[in-house]
């Protein structure tokens, strides 16, 4: 397993702690439903990555029109710059490529939308 896959493995074990812990909180049920929904989501994913890049199986693919907005000004600030934001993948792609990427820049960014699990025509 990577050094990055072992810490990001030890922040979701913090995370759902945390989650663990706040259960016994005197709260309204209400509350505690509302901060695991809102804790979840990221703790599945970041599984699903870590999953994808220990395996190089993804068995959860997304495609790449599903892309947040957060990857994409993600994306865009390191490899476009900060102040450039995309409305969709395709943008960005147009604008990236138009920086003459070197070859290492351009494995980087695939190897990036390969790790948030989206399909990729081709391996690389």
């Amino acid at each position: 397993m990577t050094a990055q896959n072992a810490e990001r493995l030890g922040q979701l074990a913090d995370t759902v702690d945390n989650l663990v812990s706040a259960l016994e909180m005197p709260l309204d049920d209400k509350l505690h439903l509302t901060g695991i929904r809102a804790c979840l989501p990221e703790v599945v994913d970041t599984l699903k990555v870590i999953y994808i890049s220990e395996t190089g199986d993804n068995p959860w693919p997304k495609d790449l029109e599903e892309i947040s907005q957060s990857q994409l000004d993600r994306l865009s600030n390191e490899y476009i710059g900060e102040d450039d934001h995309f409305a969709n993948f395709s943008t960005f792609w147009g604008f990236f490529l138009a920086t003459d990427p070197d070859p290492a820049e351009m494995t980087k960014l695939l190897h990036q939308m390969q790790d948030w699990g989206y399909v990729l025509d081709n391996e690389f």
